[in-house]
């Protein structure tokens, strides 16, 4: 008995440490018992995928390929080759581009494509009614961006400055035209906008350079009367000092005429609201002058020097020049990121709004952030205000001082000979005034030309062509999406569904849980045939008897020799077959297993002690002839034991009789007890068939009267938590627990063939024409 206890003790710790490893095997060993699941949940998926696949509308992608350069930083195009160069480090590009991806993706371009286009009725579909605008309707007007910015991406191409815009819809040239589209629009939105911008400027010098051919016409005019009242005046005679001097007054008056000019053309820009482009211009004067431009403070300290230095270094050409650069910018100044940074905000809280509504907070917080940039840009554009007003009250008082000194040396010249005087100003003044006219009316229409050609940055690399493939459905990786979803779906399936299964799922398990060895491992005894009886089907119960060479009958041949082998000198002669719980095959077992002990020539008697669920009667078709529950009330056994087949003359059997519900006070009484030593001197061998051991406790008491107990377990059905309690219960009655007897395991099952460690030896017992 503690012989018994050890084992299972021994056994219950290597069951607990054995439950808790995981090794390749067992993996392979559930991959495989549940291959069926998982095949199923591989072709269902597989077959949802396909259905998908054929169910899915079929979605082209059309895409154009555009090339978006850096922004030029002169306005007009007046500058030098220097100065109309496209300008901006790596940081101002990436922002501009930043900006131009969101101008492609904004609300307004793409409201200019459906209009233009008519894609209202394609893009909401039953939602459009002709009677109401979708532009103006909200509601309608969200759904239908929405759906167009589904379908429209923006992608740059990195390392490059190329930009794919693609477009799908179930129809390939729809998508094609409407990409296209939506590129000639992008380019034409941001033509417009720089083209406005420049055109502003234009207009406001156009109207200076107006009043400049005025002032000539009247130069003109003068000279030609001053000229025919002094016939006699020839350029010759201007050789005095005080000519000489009021030339060079009136060459520096020039100078600083052009001077303010330049800067009441600056600060007129700026008035009209395009501060940036007057900052822009005012950079380009000083670019072009060579000297830094100053902030005003500096103009009011340095006016009477910078009139000086103008004085000594300028030319009538300079002049020329100081008006084709007050409309030259420069390298990108803070005002003009300002303005993109300004934009770009503007771009993302309209999307964000129309998307998620004026009280996301992602959209307060662009708000604040755009308040905060406001800020910034009235602060910045003060100061430039400031500047340019104070850089134009300096260019006037520095043109009205060298006027009051040209006029105070005309006077002078006036007094040796005022007509000579007003015929050389007079016609000094014309050439000056007509050859700035002449360049600055060149120059700007040749800004009107260049501002239409070069007021873009952006070019098409590739315009999109209807595609010939649908991009949706992708049947390969939705197959390649099926396959994986099925097997992760089955292999979690199979994995869970071996977590729940509380059932014997090896046949080593069996032995861990009870501590003991396996006795023998039967296999399915459903459709067995005897192949020398027209190959007719055996009942379970005489497979032993009736087709002694099958695999079946072998197992019980197997478990007869080891009962015997497990005590040589004394092997037991009272042997008990139970189960832990009904339906698990004892009785099978038992019958079975007693026609082998009889096919030795032993004398064995079958005795069956359920006596509330009997079944033998059925088994055998033997008659009811009060069996085991008569002779526990004083009928003689000798009356009531059957013979089952005149071949085993020596096995009699003892069947349960009339069901007894005071089963567990018979067993245990004193007449079991004489039953049991009375067939113990009679018989070589007994083989109790009991009932469940866990249902009631008829085998418990039973247990005690025998010489070695067996535990049968239908493989697959019992769980481990019942053979556990089987086990604990033979060990608390201190009865001699021999060993598991595995029940209908399969033969195809791999736990079957693992047991033994070969595939198959079915055909070993096959009877072939050699050995008849």
């Amino acid at each position: 008995m503690q012989d018994t206890a050890k084992i299972r003790n021994i056994g219950t710790s290597r069951a607990a440490q054995t439950s808790g490893e995981f090794s390749l095997n067992s993996f392979l060993r559930v991959i495989r018992r549940r291959k069926w699941i998982i095949i199923g949940a591989l072709c269902l998926f597989i077959a949802a995928a396909a259905i998908t696949t054929l169910r899915t509308p079929k979605q082209y992608q059309a895409i154009s390929s555009i090339m978006i350069d850096k922004q030029s930083t002169d306005s007009l195009n007046l500058g030098d080759e220097a100065g109309s160069q496209m300008g901006g480090d790596s940081m101002d590009y990436n922002i501009t581009l930043k900006s131009q991806l969101q101008i492609l993706t904004s609300d307004t371009l793409g409201l200019r494509v459906i209009k233009k286009m008519h894609l209202a009725p394609h893009l909401l579909g039953k939602l459009y009614d002709p009677k109401i605008d979708p532009a103006t309707d909200d509601q309608l007007r969200v759904i239908m961006l929405g759906t167009f910015h589904s379908r429209l991406k923006v992608k740059p191409l990195a390392g490059s400055r190329i930009v794919d815009v693609s477009y799908m819809d179930p129809n390939r040239r729809l998508a094609t035209e409407i990409v296209n589209t939506s590129v000639q629009e992008f380019i034409s939105n941001n033509f417009e906008r720089k083209y406005e911008a420049t055109q502003q400027a234009s207009q406001w010098l156009g109207q200076q350079i107006q009043g400049l051919k005025d002032q000539i016409n009247d130069s003109d005019q003068t000279l030609a009367k001053l000229q025919h009242k002094a016939g006699f005046f020839s350029e010759t005679d201007r050789g005095n000092i005080e000519l000489a001097r009021l030339e060079q007054l009136n060459n520096e008056l020039l100078l600083a005429q052009s001077n303010r000019i330049a800067h009441q053309a600056i600060l007129e820009t700026a008035r009209r609201g395009n501060i940036t482009v007057a900052d822009q211009m005012d950079a380009g004067l000083a670019a072009s002058t060579g000297t830094p431009a100053s902030s005003g403070m500096e103009a009011e300290s340095g006016g009477q020097g910078s009139q000086q230095a103008a004085t000594t270094s300028s030319s009538s050409d300079g002049a020329a020049q100081a008006h084709q650069g007050s409309i030259n910018s420069g390298e990108g100044s803070i005002l003009q990121q300002l303005e993109g940074h300004k934009a770009g905000l503007q771009l993302q809280i309209a999307q964000a709004a129309a998307t998620y509504g004026r009280g996301y907070p992602h959209v307060q917080e662009l708000q604040r952030e755009l308040a905060e940039s406001d800020k910034l840009i009235a602060e910045q554009s003060q100061q430039v205000m400031q500047r340019l007003q104070a850089e134009y009250a300096t260019s006037q008082r520095t043109e009205n001082q060298i006027r009051n000194a040209f006029e105070a040396q005309r006077k002078q010249v006036t007094a040796l000979n005022d007509i000579v005087l007003q015929y050389g100003f007079a016609k000094r003044d014309a050439e000056a005034s007509n050859t700035l006219y002449t360049d600055l009316d060149s120059k700007l229409r040749e800004a009107g030309v260049l501002a239409g050609l070069r007021s873009t940055n952006v070019s098409v690399i590739d315009p999109a062509r209807p595609p010939v493939t649908p991009v949706v459905p992708n049947p390969k990786i939705n197959m390649a999406l099926g396959v994986f979803a099925g097997m992760f779906f089955g292999i979690f399936t199979a994995f869970t569904l071996e977590h729940l299964d509380r059932t014997l799922r090896t046949i080593d398990e069996a032995e861990h849980i009870v501590g003991a060895k396996i006795l023998a491992v039967v296999p399915n005894l459903d459709n067995v045939r005897n192949r020398d009886h027209k190959n007719e089907i055996v009942q379970p119960a005489s497979i032993s008897l009736k087709v002694p060479g099958s695999i079946q009958a072998e197992a019980f041949t197997t478990l007869r020799t080891a009962i015997l082998l497990s005590s040589v000198d004394h092997p037991p002669k009272v042997i008990m077959i139970t189960s832990s719980l009904p339906g698990e095959g004892k009785s099978v077992v038992s019958i079975n297993f007693a026609i082998t002990l009889a096919k030795r020539g032993a004398r064995v008697l079958l005795a069956e002690t359920d006596l509330r669920r009997p079944s033998l009667e059925r088994y055998l078709d033997l008659p009811n002839n009060g069996g085991l529950a008569s002779a526990l009330l004083g009928a003689d056994t000798n009356t009531l034991v059957q013979p089952i087949s005149e071949e085993l003359p020596g096995l009699s059997v003892l069947t349960a009789g009339q069901a007894s519900l005071n089963a567990p006070e018979l067993l245990a009484s004193m007449r079991m007890r004489e039953l049991m030593d009375e067939w113990r001197e009679k018989y070589d061998y007994v083989v109790l068939d009991t009932p469940p051991l866990l249902a009631v406790s008829d085998a418990a008491i039973v247990a005690h009267l025998a010489d070695a107990s067996l535990l049968v377990v239908r493989f697959s059905k019992t769980t481990r938590q019942a053979l556990s309690r089987a086990a604990t219960t033979f060990s608390n009655n201190h009865a001699r627990f021999l060993g598991v007897v595995v029940n209908d395991i399969a033969q195809g099952r791999e736990e079957y063939h693992e047991y033994y460690g070969y595939s198959s030896y079915d055909n070993y017992y096959v009877k072939t024409d050699a050995d008849a």
